[in-house]
């Protein structure tokens, strides 16, 4: 662990989904940060990350240090809209992003990748072309394929999402897209047909990794019938 380095929250362990969207340090006085920008589809959600996080803080230093909760919270709103109107900053930093993949965590991505482009099939990529929107279910699918494949390799679960991510894009999303559908399956990631579709590709998955072999079309044939149940009621 880097001097200074905080722990990972014990939570994470044991959560569903989980991903970590921004890392901060205070290097020279200055603040250097990687971060993941696509983490809120609408960017006021960073707006109540802050809030979240200023609340968190107020808590830690009043039980810690006995400081009083409300003056905190009023110091830190005090200074958050001061610099927001005048930064003290230039922000000339570049932006850094997201960890880039381990070795381990790229062998699983091209792993997963692999699988769900055989899973798909050309009837899958026939569906996606004729109802785009299928992409949700392709994403919920490799979700649950990932996090299958990445057990044999002791990958964490709070790298998940980021393996997920460099999947999507080699089966053929955009980047935007890529970020977008990601979050969306965390965060409906309870909603019947999301979990359905992640827990297939977690059997799909692991059926394929006991057997060996061409994984079955699994995929395609989902894509194929929601696409035409689709065309059917329109």
């Amino acid at each position: 662990m880097a001097k200074g380095e905080l722990s990972v929250p014990g939570q994470v362990a044991g959560a569903r989904t989980a991903a970590e969207v921004f890392r901060g340090w205070v290097i020279d006085q200055r603040l250097v940060c990687s971060l993941l920008p696509t983490a809120f589809e609408d960017p006021s959600g960073w707006g109540i990350l802050l809030a979240d996080a200023a609340h968190h803080i107020a808590n830690a230093l009043a039980e810690s240090h006995g400081a009083d909760r409300g003056e905190v919270l009023g110091r830190i709103h005090a200074a958050f809209n001061a610099e927001m109107a005048r930064p003290t900053d230039t922000h000339s930093g570049r932006f850094v992003g997201v960890r880039p993949l381990s070795g381990d965590e790229q062998a699983v991505a091209d792993q997963a990748a692999g699988f769900l482009a055989a899973s798909m099939g050309p009837g899958g990529r026939a569906a996606l072309e004729r109802m785009p929107a299928l992409w949700l279910a392709v994403a919920a699918f490799g979700m649950g394929a990932v996090r299958s494949l990445s057990l044999p390799a002791g990958l964490a679960e709070v790298r998940t999402v980021a393996v997920a991510l460099d999947v999507y894009t080699q089966v053929g999303m955009s980047a935007a897209d890529a970020g977008q559908l990601a979050r969306h399956v965390g965060e409906q990631g309870e909603a019947p047909p999301i979990k359905a579709m992640v827990g297939e590709g977690e059997r799909a998955a692991s059926a394929w990794r006991s057997a060996g072999g061409d994984p079955p079309p699994v995929l395609g044939t989902y894509l194929t019938q929601m696409q035409q149940m689709a065309a059917s009621r329109g």
